[in-house]
């Protein structure tokens, strides 16, 4: 639990990927609780793009435990956060669309990745599978991404709600298509 922010571990067995790692100061918080669930590596840690509450907390984590791969969507804006993470990450890689990512028996395929400027735009989205269920995690995607995703004919057992909640998130008209039986929200306290 991150509050307004983003951090999804996915675990096969002994395999471990970290999705977002929550905002700056909840980087050696996320550090602690995997480590607390006995995870020292990771073989995957991806940041979707590089809105703060999603990517801040990646440098103290890349810090803390060993990361095999670094995934991210390619945007590389000059922030200091995104400095302080490719300044510590030693395998930074570009995905995109369609790229396919195995975790033991499941596969993440990124169904978004750079499509635009707009940084919440260019979120990385993936589709989660596994022994039939399949969770879509939409980052920050907004409604251009929406559409693209529903084009593609994506449906859901369980959906992560975009950009927390928030108004301009996740659309009626999106969940009627993608159809889940769950969905999952990542949120703190706010006025969106």
């Amino acid at each position: 639990d991150v509050g307004q922010g983003d951090a999804t571990l996915i675990k096969h067995k002994d395999q471990e990927m970290l999705i977002d790692c929550g905002k700056s100061s909840d980087g050696h918080y996320v550090a602690q609780q995997l480590k607390n669930l006995g995870v020292d590596t990771l073989e995957f840690l991806m940041f979707t793009h590089i809105d703060s509450e999603h990517v801040g907390g990646c440098d103290e984590v890349l810090e803390e435990l060993e990361v095999n791969e670094v995934y991210y969507n390619g945007h590389s804006e000059n922030t200091y956060l995104f400095n302080d993470v490719k300044n510590v990450a030693n395998n930074m890689q570009t995905v995109n669309k369609n790229r396919e990512i195995f975790i033991g028996d499941s596969k993440l395929k990124v169904l978004n990745a750079g499509i635009s400027d707009n940084n919440d735009e260019n979120a990385i989205t993936t589709l989660l599978s596994y022994a039939g269920t399949k969770i879509l995690l939409m980052s920050d995607c907004t409604d251009i991404c929406e559409s693209n995703i529903v084009l593609g004919g994506v449906e859901a057992d369980i959906l992560k709600v975009t950009k927390h909640g928030s108004i301009q998130g996740t659309s009626l008209k999106f969940i009627e298509q993608v159809n889940p039986e769950k969905t999952i929200l990542s949120v703190g306290p706010n006025d969106y």
